[in-house]
């Protein structure tokens, strides 16, 4: 059984191999990354963390952040900035129902779109559907181009 939730500050754990998988990975100390992701999720505002649990056991999370400083161009919109399913958990939708989360979020606070940017994983959102790819080489990634894509919250009523 899949379960997501907000993180809680009593996750010690998970919040420890949050910071251990992205602080380096951005070139953050684990301290800077605490402060700039983790502790401000606790306040039921942007930025928020989500945690999957599948059968009880923690399976992933996705952090959805708002990219004020103009990233590509797009200001004060709402970002997926990691999405990760540990590996024995994969291939269960466990991934889709973390992204399902972040866009049902953004849509209560009336985002018309979601953003987000991957070095290795764009084909796994033209799986999902609904995305589009807006932008890519913006920066490097070892040898691969990151990808920028976005996702429309909002159905047009013209049809």
């Amino acid at each position: 059984m899949l379960k997501i939730r907000e993180l809680r500050q009593d996750d010690d754990r998970i919040i420890s191999a949050i910071i251990g998988r992205n602080a380096s990975r951005w070139d953050m100390t684990p301290q800077y990354f605490r402060e700039r992701h983790i502790t401000p999720a606790f306040q039921d505002e942007f930025p928020f963390v989500f945690i999957a649990f599948y059968n009880g056991v923690h399976a992933g999370e996705i952090l959805l952040v708002i990219e004020k400083e103009g990233y590509c161009g797009i200001k004060n919109q709402p970002w997926i900035t990691a999405l990760y399913v540990k590996p024995e958990f994969r291939r269960r939708g466990i991934g889709q129902a973390l992204v399902q989360t972040t866009q049902e979020k953004c849509r209560e606070y009336a985002f018309p779109s979601l953003y987000l940017d991957t070095a290795s994983s764009a084909g796994y959102y033209d799986k999902l559907g609904g995305w589009e790819r807006i932008g890519e080489g913006w920066w490097e990634v070892g040898d691969r181009s990151v990808v920028v894509m976005k996702c429309n919250l909002i159905e047009s009523s013209a049809k």
